[in-house]
């Protein structure tokens, strides 16, 4: 049974680590052997759950990621599932890799500022309800470095628009 299917409609390094589109759902991705010789060859022995994170950190380092408008794969929710059993520790491991990453780039003030103000304003709700939809519509309102054509699916077939 298909629970949530959230369509992306763009993919920018900057939203990602400013927190924007912030789940990947690692059943559902591919890239190419290249891309991954590029980002390290491995997976990071210092996390957990919070791994594939890291490795989208650094992928986007080497290339412009894109979603797929179709069901690709599937995840089961499961009560011993690593990431959504702790979901604020895990949340907050992410926050630090993004943290860092932004750290080391220049010009992601944006980014950085909008990461500050969602910390201060994460505890208030009114607030945080008040806030969200602006400060997310300046990251998803750009748009990307790069238009790739979409893949979409129909009940029975794939195709490129």
């Amino acid at each position: 049974m298909t629970v949530n299917i959230w369509p992306v409609p763009r993919w920018s390094r900057m939203r990602f680590l400013a927190g924007a589109n912030k789940y990947i759902q690692q059943e559902s991705t591919y890239w190419r052997r290249s891309l991954w010789e590029k980002a390290g060859s491995a997976l990071s022995t210092e996390f957990c759950s919070e791994g594939d994170f890291e490795l989208w950190v650094r992928l986007f380092r080497h290339a412009q990621l894109f979603p797929v408008d179709a069901l690709i794969g599937g995840y089961r929710s499961h009560d011993n599932a690593l990431s959504s059993g702790n979901i604020e520790k895990y949340n907050n491991i992410c926050d630090g890799i993004a943290d860092r990453e932004l750290a080391s780039l220049p010009g992601a003030h944006a980014a950085k500022l909008f990461r500050r103000i969602s910390r201060f304003v994460k505890p208030i709700p009114k607030v945080r309800g008040l806030c969200s939809a602006p400060l997310c519509s300046c990251f998803i309102a750009s748009p990307p470095t790069i238009s790739p054509p979409v893949v979409r699916s129909s009940w029975d077939s794939w195709y490129l628009s």
